[in-house]
């Protein structure tokens, strides 16, 4: 019989319990499941970059969790970005209650998940077809995530994790002189960056961070 470990980090107890059940009809007669939980980011992160722990199987992920900005663990899909790096060849499912375009086309293009989910698209059934599919070595996209990846308004937008993270900091009312101390990039890097996304997003006043943080908020880039 086959072992498969998985890490859960959720803030939610019902929910990690819930998952656990669910995989305990999957073909019992050939896999056993070892799990190890985390309920915030802070664990997540101590369990990932703890050397003493294993290596996993699988990485299930809720995005939509407090940060660790001590660690700059802004929130899950920073967690998922360190798993990725840390074992890449785990297989990583991306859970949330909602999802953004420019959110998710970030998470696919940064971290390459195996999967991405919105909850409320996954029963007993849909969640064990996912992790079939994942397990096989096929990408799981739930219903959600696919009608909102068909959307085109902002689907072009070349923006990466650094714009998200600029746009999260000034909309914190950090100064654009102290940018450079939460974002490993440099003040004209960050300004040419502030440039791009103001013209992008064709904010009035140039001069505004404000405002260009809050057009990317509506825009759903953070």
């Amino acid at each position: 019989m086959k072992t498969i470990k998985i890490l859960i980090v959720d803030d939610h107890d019902i929910i990690r319990q819930s998952y656990q059940k669910t995989l305990t009809l999957y073909k019992p007669n050939e896999y056993q499941f070892e799990y190890t939980e985390a309920g915030n980011c802070i664990e997540g992160y101590q369990i990932i970059v703890d050397s003493n722990s294993p290596e996993f199987d699988f990485f299930f992920c809720d995005i939509n969790m407090p940060g660790y900005p001590e660690k700059g663990i802004k929130d899950g899909i920073d967690l998922a970005y360190l798993m990725r790096k840390t074992q890449p060849n785990c297989k990583i499912m991306i859970l949330s209650m909602y999802q953004k375009l420019i959110t998710l086309n970030e998470v696919i293009k940064d971290i390459q998940p195996n999967g991405l989910v919105v909850k409320q698209d996954l029963d007993y059934k849909e969640f064990i077809f996912g992790f079939d599919k994942m397990l096989r070595g096929d990408i799981y996209y739930s219903t959600t995530t696919i009608k909102i990846l068909q959307q085109n308004e902002w689907a072009n937008l070349d923006l990466d994790g650094f714009d998200r993270q600029i746009l999260y900091y000034l909309s914190k009312g950090i100064a654009l002189v102290d940018l450079q101390y939460h974002i490993k990039l440099s003040i004209p890097a960050i300004q040419r960056r502030i440039q791009k996304m103001m013209e992008m997003l064709e904010v009035s006043d140039k001069e505004d961070l404000k405002l260009l943080s809050e057009i990317g908020k509506e825009k759903g880039i953070y």
